[in-house]
């Protein structure tokens, strides 16, 4: 038994436990994790500049145009070890996206202009979903979402938990 096996044990236990325990107070007492939210948002740092930052629009094709050479031969390379990963592994499905991202690798250190126009292309095309826009566009906070949806998710924190119990049976 190795450090990390010996770690994981008591670790899923715990999270499994704490699982149970929110899943049962998300469904049956969800003013309970409002009155404990305020009080831990009391005594928390404030991320007001983290939300900025990850509200700043960054332009991330231009960065990758610019630097395609290591950004493509870091995907070439990593694609190869999943390769040879998947190969050890016999898990022969997996080889086809391990090729694919090989692929791609070696087609942006070579041409990333081929690659900038498909970037664009699926940026008008595949990104902009007008059912997602208008979700993202309400002005619901998170903490109101997740008190309107509490019963959903403690069954689903409840189902994680017992899975993480079912696989620990099973070793």
């Amino acid at each position: 038994m190795n450090i990390i096996e010996f770690i994981a044990g008591p670790v899923s236990i715990a999270v499994a436990a704490i699982g149970l325990i929110s899943g049962v107070i998300f469904i049956i007492n969800p003013a309970f994790l409002q009155r404990l939210n305020k009080l831990l948002n009391k005594h928390s740092f404030i991320l007001e500049r983290i939300q900025q930052a990850l509200d700043r629009e960054t332009n991330t094709d231009a960065w990758v145009i610019r630097h395609h050479k290591i950004v493509g031969l870091l995907i070439a390379i990593l694609s190869a070890l999943i390769v040879f990963e998947v190969i050890q592994s016999r898990a022969n499905y997996l080889i086809v996206f391990a090729v694919l991202g090989f692929l791609l690798g070696l087609v942006l250190m070579a041409k990333p202009v081929a690659l900038q126009k498909l970037t664009q292309l699926l940026n008008k095309k595949l990104f902009v979903v007008e059912g997602a826009q208008k979700v993202l566009d309400q002005e619901i906070t998170t903490d109101e979402w997740i008190v309107s949806k509490s019963k959903l998710i403690g069954v689903a924190v409840i189902i994680l938990a017992l899975v993480i119990l079912l696989q620990l049976v099973k070793r």
